[in-house]
């Protein structure tokens, strides 16, 4: 490695260190659902979120599995924190050893050496790495198969890799096939060389896909019903990404402007290296479709498109040095300007990553929505208070359960999507939207056996939902049950959670406010 590269890592080492020091108190919501699971199992009470019931209402039960053993000897949290700070920095290690191997003009060098840095201050990227998601595990094997696959290891390993990512992320599934359809095109020498790789990747999903079924009863995880999208969603999804606008797929990703660049990179490197070419294909068409066809995510971030962001950057960067070489050699036919011009390229796009990181960690936008969510420390409090002052039989409905499922240790009823209740997925998936107001006529048959006692939800949402004010101690009525405000939780920047108890009085005919037809004729007691 040249003395450049060296002081690249170093900088990117020490940029990823100091952010793991500050957000290390920070987990996304979500991660604490896959908490929770660990939490049960290492309780002796089985690898689910409310037991006994076995449902798999996490889509990375792979990296649940790897943090399992280290969740023996320490907290959870800690584990998670320890592992996705070390898997993050082999993913990056990965990658500097990888492009500082890697042939090209001096242009495309000098940009992909400082691959490692722009990775590391692209927030979407480095936040979800280390913010108790599967992020880094993700990355770290797709940093490993690119290695692999350009020391020209056997496809087997690849194989066995390409179908563990499908328990770490459902859509890594098509990883490896896109592989192999960009390594062996129309080569029929090349497919029939392949046979045993494909049998080995199709009987390690066909086995993943009986354990599954054996302990959970289904062969897919229950996310797909509770995250279901549409045709329409895809296609909004396409022209939001072709405008610019689509959040999935994150900066410095500039829409359709992206893709001949994308497509140019990843010419450049099918001719340098046809096997590493062929995994860059490989992710970047998973991770572009991935992302077009899941529902914008709710954190208005690249969570989804984080773990293929240093291959993204890397076919990007190739593609944008080739271009910019392309360009000034057919204008003044020298290349003395070219390392001048890649390298304020790469310039431009450092100062814009760090920008982008420095305004994602203003204390504002940590306290406000979806920033308390994404951060996770607000809703810890709440959460120990309702452990610690709920019935041990307690059952709460809630829309967002992550922290309140792992640290109030209730029996929880995610009626919004259904993440751990099938039924509520099932029709969730036949509506093809959550369920913002608990009050559904389709959720009836289901809250009624649920019984849930209390009732979890965002002062705002609760207002323009239900259009009462629990703060003048209205009473709220859910299928026929009753529910009061007991107390309120600051969250976030004048965001609260308000935590109804059911009680068994019914409401007085007189002065309750009219029901709403359009709420499934509910109505509201003053």
């Amino acid at each position: 490695m040249s003395r450049r590269e060296v002081l690249v890592g170093l900088l990117a080492a020490a940029v990823l260190f100091l952010l793991a020091f500050i957000w290390k108190g920070f987990f996304v919501d979500d991660a604490f659902i896959g908490f929770r699971y660990i939490d049960n199992a290492l309780q002796g009470r089985g690898l689910v979120f409310n037991p006994p019931a076995r449902v798999e209402g996490v889509s990375n039960i792979g990296w649940l599995l790897v943090l399992l053993p280290l969740a023996r000897f320490i907290s959870v949290t800690a584990a998670a924190k320890i592992l996705s700070l070390v898997l993050v920095f082999g993913a990056l290690a990965l990658f500097a050893r990888f492009v500082s191997r890697w042939p090209g003009a001096a242009g495309e060098r000098l940009v992909l050496s400082f691959l490692p840095l722009l990775a590391v201050v692209n927030v979407d990227f480095t936040y979800f790495s280390l913010a108790g998601m599967e992020t880094a595990l993700a990355a770290f094997v797709l940093s490993l198969m690119l290695v692999l696959s350009a020391r020209r290891r056997g496809l087997a390993l690849l194989a066995v890799l390409g179908g563990f990512l499908f328990l770490v992320r459902p859509e890594g599934v098509l990883l490896f096939p896109f592989f192999l359809v960009f390594r062996n095109g129309t080569s029929v020498a090349r497919w029939k060389s392949s046979a045993g790789a494909i049998l080995a990747f199709v009987g390690l999903l066909a086995l993943f896909t009986l354990a599954r079924k054996t302990y959970y009863g289904a062969f897919l995880p229950n996310t797909f019903g509770a995250k279901s999208t549409s045709w329409s969603t895809f296609a909004a999804n396409t022209l939001s990404f072709l405008s610019g606008s689509n959040v999935n797929i994150p900066f410095p990703f500039p829409g359709w402007l992206a893709l001949p660049v994308w497509f140019n990179g990843l010419r450049l490197a099918l001719r340098a290296d046809r096997a590493a070419g062929a995994l860059l294909g490989g992710a970047l068409s998973t991770g572009i479709l991935f992302c077009l066809y899941a529902v914008p995510d709710w954190t208005g971030m690249g969570r989804y498109f984080a773990p293929y962001l240093p291959l993204a950057l890397f076919g990007f960067l190739a593609g944008l040095s080739g271009l910019i070489r392309s360009l000034v050699l057919f204008s003044t036919r020298s290349a003395k300007s070219v390392p001048i011009l890649t390298g304020l390229a790469v310039a431009g796009l450092i100062v814009s990553g760090a920008a982008g990181a420095f305004f994602f960690m203003q204390p504002v936008r940590a306290e406000d929505y979806p920033g308390y969510v994404l951060t996770g420390a607000s809703l810890v409090g709440p959460s120990l208070w309702m452990r610690d002052h709920l019935p041990p039989d307690a059952v709460v409905a809630a829309g967002r359960i992550g922290a309140l499922g792992y640290y109030s240790q209730k029996k929880i009823f995610d009626y919004k999507f259904g993440l751990t209740d099938p039924a509520v997925a099932a029709l969730r998936q036949a509506a093809k939207e959550p369920f913002e107001d608990p009050r559904d006529p389709a959720l009836a048959e289901i809250w009624a056996k649920t019984d849930p006692g209390y009732f979890l939800e965002d002062l705002r949402r609760i207002r323009n939902v239900f259009h009462v004010d629990p703060e003048q101690n209205e009473t709220l009525i859910i299928h026929g049950r009753t529910f009061r405000p007991i107390k309120t939780f600051p969250v976030g920047l004048d965001a609260e959670w308000v935590l109804c108890e059911r009680t068994d009085r019914l409401p007085d005919p007189g002065p309750a406010k009219a029901a709403d037809p359009a709420s499934g004729g509910q109505g509201i007691q003053p």
